[in-house]
């Protein structure tokens, strides 16, 4: 588990007025678990670098043109993929359409894939700066 990895991966993506709140609560087990049960319904993704992927993208292809290496992390409502290091394109698989609020790190801090419980949950968050 990489906690200082997931705090870059709230701090970049979750809007401004929550950003702390997630970071105290990595800091404990009990914390991060409340974090991680919560990704299923998780409403506190920014806007300004969260967007839903086009229907007709494929995620793994558009987040390897933003610089995703094969490898990445996972943070997870799913006990079996949390905190594990994963190749990109299995990862994918194992999240996309399963129903369990999930981030995929690519890039700490700049580049991530958002899935929560909903087909309409999917989100690319991706910072510049």
């Amino acid at each position: 588990m990489d906690i200082e990895l997931e705090k870059k991966t709230f701090q970049a993506f979750v809007v401004p007025s929550k950003r702390s709140r997630y970071a105290e609560l990595l800091d404990s087990e009990r914390g991060r678990k409340k974090v991680r049960l919560s990704l299923d319904h998780f409403k506190d993704l920014n806007p300004r670098f969260c967007q839903e992927p086009k229907p007709s993208d494929s995620v793994h292809a558009a987040l390897s043109s933003f610089g995703a290496p094969s490898n990445c992390y996972v943070i997870s409502s799913n006990d079996k993929l949390d905190g594990r290091e994963m190749n990109l394109g299995e990862a994918l698989k194992e999240i996309v359409g399963f129903g369990f609020g999930s981030f995929i790190s690519c890039i700490p801090g700049k580049l991530a894939y958002f899935e929560g419980e909903g087909p309409s949950d999917r989100f690319i968050c991706r910072r510049t700066t």
